[in-house]
């Protein structure tokens, strides 16, 4: 099915039917995967998602400017997925192909005011805490390198892949879907659909 993200049966009864707090970490989106990722949270009933930038990543307006309008509809889209009731907080580093401007504008204009207090835009990099997990943010692994925490998330690119070092975690969503229960501090992966690489880099290179 396309756009399906697809759970190994050893890890439903642990992702669907367990109520215990979880961040789902997801990065560089493309809308192909949107399905997937809106019967992912409906099925795992994250607390928080993370998402470490370009939202519709298979739009590159950094290359392609003209492209924002195309652009605007599908992060209104991806956004109103992410904003499900079970959700506590959004957070979103924002990408080289994202603009601020148009998802303020979303915000303000075409969302519910207890939504827009779910969603946090960081621009660069941020170091924060989700019950009492130290967490920093970006898109950029190279502003990860300089700046970390105990948990750290990012895509863009596979320059940092994740990897556990002097008792860090580093999370690259490009790699894999990350679900990280909050009490025990387990990770799961899990694999993007099929075909997401492709479409994310249209045949080219990881983080254009």
């Amino acid at each position: 099915m396309l756009g399906y993200i697809h759970i190994p049966k050893h890890l439903k009864k642990i992702l669907i039917n367990n109520e215990n707090e979880k961040i789902l970490h997801i990065t560089d989106t493309t809308r192909s995967t949107f399905y997937g990722i809106k019967k992912l949270i409906k099925d795992i009933k994250p607390t928080y998602i993370i998402h470490t930038g370009d939202l519709v990543d298979d739009i590159k307006l950094e290359l392609s400017p003209r492209s924002e309008f195309i652009y605007e509809k599908y992060v209104l889209e991806i956004l109103k997925i992410m904003l499900d009731e079970n959700v506590k907080k959004i957070y979103i580093a924002l990408g080289n192909h994202d603009r601020k401007n148009i998802i303020d504008k979303h915000i303000n204009n075409n969302l519910k005011e207890e939504d827009k207090k779910r969603i946090v835009l960081i621009e660069d990099i941020k170091d924060l805490e989700i019950q009492n997990i130290k967490c920093t943010l970006s898109h950029y692994p190279h502003r990860i390198k300089e700046q970390n925490t105990d948990f750290n998330f990012f895509g863009h690119s596979l320059e940092l892949k994740s990897k556990i070092e002097d008792e860090k975690i580093y999370l690259n969503g490009l790699e894999n879907i990350n679900i990280i229960f909050l009490k025990e501090r387990n990770i799961i992966k899990l694999q993007y659909p099929y075909g997401t690489d492709d479409n994310r880099t249209k045949k080219g290179k990881i983080g254009l």
